[in-house]
């Protein structure tokens, strides 16, 4: 199946199961719906509503315009699913995918941050109630201000003015994220030692004076076209480590123990920054934890969606 989306056409399965909630999956950087096919067979012989897109470039869906970066990749994502009228999900996302997933679940916080004000007799903004009184919205990752001190802000502004960029734009209202799936994902500052950084800084001198050599750059960026090149950098040099605390829905991570490309101690980080989140590290498994222990991920996954909140 094909959708087209803000001129883009993306390719997409989907299947309609039991239930009111549909789990998106979204692959990793050169994957495509056929890397996560494994996991959509489970959910479908488990009756469970599913769909998973080729992103923008990946599989059959059409390549991205050259400003795009990981931020645009979630704007897709988002019309996408508006334009299937998916209101409830639990998002699944593996490696770039999980750079997604990650904006798209703290961007929701956002959303309840707003619709949790009210207008003032003297023409502004406040949060009210307050946490304590039983809201049901965690004060950290609030989105906006301090919900337990608010700040005041106009009631004229709009969500375009309140959110004027595509990194803090919220999802639509209707869309609702119940539950996180972060499996082996990228988006936390990586760790980079004395030889790395010495590396880049004669790389950034030779380029300076035009001998900059072009062998250059990471498996992933030299295999790609011209014109997908400045995207690649501009996503794997954003790092969301500060949207981290804004998730409030349900997260597990499920890592793989030799995962070389996102290692443990990103999921770790994970597990620090986004609250009453849990992690499940699978002993026999690298940076595709799902298709190297498939039928343990399955049923870690099954569980969680199956779980009450």
């Amino acid at each position: 199946m094909c959708l087209t989306v803000n001129g883009l056409q993306l390719s997409y399965e989907r299947f309609e199961g039991n239930g009111p909630d549909t789990t998106v999956l979204l692959h990793g950087w050169g994957a495509s719906t056929d890397t996560m096919r494994g996991i959509y067979n489970c959910l479908v012989a488990a009756g469970k509503s599913v769909v998973m897109p080729d992103l923008p470039y990946f599989g059959s869906s059409d390549p991205p315009p050259g400003h795009f970066g990981i931020f645009e990749y979630a704007g897709a994502v988002r019309d996408f699913l508006g334009q299937l009228g998916l209101t409830r999900i639990n998002l699944l996302g593996h490696s770039f995918g999980g750079r997604i997933a990650i904006i798209l679940a703290a961007q929701e916080s956002c959303q309840l941050s707003v619709i949790s004000c009210r207008l003032k007799e003297d023409g502004f903004v406040s949060r009210v109630p307050s946490p304590e009184k039983g809201t049901g919205i965690k004060a950290q990752g609030a989105g906006i201000g301090d919900m337990r001190n608010p700040l005041p802000m106009p009631c004229a502004l709009c969500l375009d003015t309140l959110y004027p960029t595509t990194e803090s734009r919220p999802p639509s209202p209707d869309l609702r994220i119940q539950k996180l799936i972060l499996t082996d994902a990228a988006g936390v500052k990586p760790r980079r030692g004395l030889k790395y950084r010495i590396k880049v800084f004669w790389y950034k001198l030779k380029k300076r004076f035009g001998h900059a050599p072009k062998s250059a750059g990471s498996a992933d960026y030299k295999a790609l076209p011209e014109f997908m090149k400045p995207v690649f950098v501009r996503v794997v040099n954003t790092h969301l480590d500060r949207h981290l605390p804004k998730i409030q829905c349900p997260t597990l991570l499920v890592w793989g123990r030799n995962d070389r490309d996102t290692p443990l101690y990103m999921a770790k980080k994970m597990r620090r920054k986004i609250p009453g989140s849990g992690l499940v590290v699978l002993e026999d498994a690298g940076h595709y934890s799902f298709l190297d222990s498939p039928e343990e991920f399955y049923a870690i996954l099954n569980a969680f969606i199956d779980s009450e909140k």
